[in-house]
């Protein structure tokens, strides 16, 4: 940092040491990331890369009159989901005003319960965890999340306990990252950034379809595939009247039938 021109460089520290409060506050003022080697340690620093490089090719455009890293956080973030998981709504109203300026949309629960319905009846693309709730705590909901729900949605643990060794258990429990309260909310956002922006990169790298499953199926047989192709292309848009036609009669067993053939159907192909 006192280096004429590597002053802006990011730099994050990679570290197996737990750090007590002080120390972080201390690294922070030089560091723009600290990431603790655990055995998710080197997915997260992944993402901490992609995300200064993303934040580096934003610097040209910036210089001409762009948004910089706040034109990068509205970008990622616009129409986002986030669910908020904390029994105080005081914490819920600051963090739904600071994340509503990214025009992120903002689902809530005030305990670990709730915030797993919530996870159930809506599609989100980052959870905001409070470690300490009634019902069911941050902790029972994350391990619910990822083995009950079967779900890889990234999480982000809150807790007012800056304790040796809580990072840790966080994400030893399935968690992505972790994050004192009482942050910055600039922490939290370049957090949220490296975790969203990871996700949609790697949505938008999918193929639309993934014919692997086909492939082992014949054995590679070019011709298998192509006709199983043909017949999906076929009798899909006949089995969807159905479902359509069967909805609108509520006729339950149908509706189950023809939604059975379709995912069969679907997953073939790879969709």
């Amino acid at each position: 940092k006192e280096i004429k021109g590597l002053e802006i460089l990011p730099i994050v520290m990679f570290t197996g040491k737990s750090l007590s409060k002080a120390e972080e506050q201390r690294i922070r003022q030089y560091a723009d990331s600290i990431v603790v080697k655990t055995a998710h340690s080197y997915q997260r620093m992944l993402d901490e890369v992609s995300l200064f490089l993303h934040l580096v090719s934003e610097k040209a455009p910036a210089a001409q009159g762009g948004g910089g890293k706040l034109g990068v956080l509205n970008e990622v973030l616009k129409d986002k989901a986030v669910l908020i998981a904390d029994d105080d709504v005081r914490n819920i109203y600051s963090l739904t005003k600071a994340l509503e300026i990214h025009q992120m949309k903002v689902l809530s629960a005030i305990d670990g319960k709730e915030a797993l319905q919530q996870l159930k009846e809506h599609p989100v693309d980052i959870v905001l965890m409070d470690m300490q709730m009634p019902e069911m705590d941050g902790y029972e909901a994350a391990v619910a999340i990822r083995r009950q729900l079967n779900s890889n949605v990234p999480i982000i643990a809150m807790t007012a306990h800056a304790m040796s060794g809580e990072k840790e258990k966080c994400l030893e429990l399935g968690m992505n990252d972790y994050i004192s309260k009482h942050f910055k909310p600039e922490n939290l956002q370049e957090k949220i950034l490296a975790l969203v922006g990871r996700a949609q990169e790697q949505e938008e790298k999918r193929p639309l379809l993934n014919l692997d499953g086909l492939h082992e199926i014949s054995g590679g047989d070019k011709g298998f595939i192509s006709e199983m192709l043909k017949v999906f292309v076929t009798d899909t848009p006949q089995e969807l009247d159905n479902l359509n036609a069967a909805i609108e009669k509520a006729d339950y067993p149908v509706i189950k039938t023809v939604s059975h053939k379709l995912i069969s159907s679907i997953g073939l192909v790879g969709l």
